[in-house]
C-alpha cells in the first residue's frame, strides 16, 4: 500500500483513483473510491473499493429530437409523508443504455455565459447488493468493459454525433473521419500539399 493510502487509511479519509478516456467520440471517467474503517463514526465497518463510472455528453452531441429523449429522464420531485422532498428519477431512453445496475448518478450543468448549451454527466456506481456478495472483485478492466458496452448502447439508442478534433464541430459518428480529413484540407491547404512535395 502507497504511504498516502496508509496515512488516509490511519485517519479515517477516502483515497480515489480516477482513469479517463474516449470511446466512440464519448468521454468517460472511471472512478476507484477506497473505503476504509470509519473509526469511532459508529457506521459500518468495511474495507473495499468501490467503482463507479461516468460518460459525459454535450447537447452538440445529440440531434434536437433525441435531445428531448434524453430529458425524459430528468428528475421529479415528490413531497414524503414526512413533509421531506424525495428526488426520484423517472425511467427512460439514457436508461435503455446498460449502466451497471441503472444510472445512479445524473447531473446537468450549463455555462451561466451560453446557457444554451448543457453538459450531461451521467454514472452508476458498483455498491449493489449483489457487488457486495460477489466481494467487489473488479478491476478496471473490467468497468472499461461496461463502459464500452454503455457506449455502444448509447450509439444504438441515439443518432450521437461525435466532436471533430479539427475544428470543434459534431457530425454523426460515421461522417467524423472523412470530416476531419476535409476540414484538414480546408483549414491547412499548404500543408498537403508540403507532404506531397517531400
Amino acid at each position: 500500500m502507497r504511504k498516502a493510502e496508509e496515512i488516509a487509511k490511519k485517519l479515517g479519509l477516502s483515497h480515489a483513483d480516477y482513469f479517463t478516456g474516449t470511446y466512440r467520440g464519448v468521454r468517460f471517467k472511471i472512478n476507484r473510491h477506497n473505503n476504509y474503517n470509519y473509526l469511532g463514526s459508529g457506521g459500518p465497518q468495511w474495507d473495499h473499493s468501490t467503482w463507479c463510472y461516468y460518460i459525459y455528453l454535450q447537447q452538440e452531441n445529440f440531434t434536437p429530437e433525441d435531445w428531448l429523449k434524453v430529458f425524459e429522464t430528468a428528475p421529479k420531485t415528490y413531497d414524503r409523508s414526512n413533509g421531506a422532498k424525495k428526488i426520484v428519477r423517472e425511467s427512460g431512453w439514457l436508461d435503455s443504455c446498460d449502466f451497471h445496475g441503472g444510472i445512479t448518478w445524473f447531473k446537468a450543468e450549463c455555462d451561466p455565459t451560453l446557457p444554451e448549451q448543457v453538459s450531461l454527466e451521467v454514472g452508476c456506481d458498483y455498491a449493489h447488493l449483489w457487488d457486495m456478495e460477489s466481494g467487489y472483485r473488479y478491476e478496471v478492466d473490467d468497468i472499461l468493459c461496461d463502459v464500452k458496452r454503455t457506449i455502444d448502447k448509447l450509439h444504438e439508442t441515439f443518432a450521437v454525433r461525435v466532436w471533430s478534433r479539427i475544428d470543434g464541430t459534431y457530425h454523426p459518428e460515421v461522417e467524423i473521419e472523412a470530416y476531419n480529413a476535409e476540414a484538414h484540407k480546408r483549414l491547412w491547404p499548404n500543408e498537403a500539399t508540403k507532404e506531397a512535395v517531400a
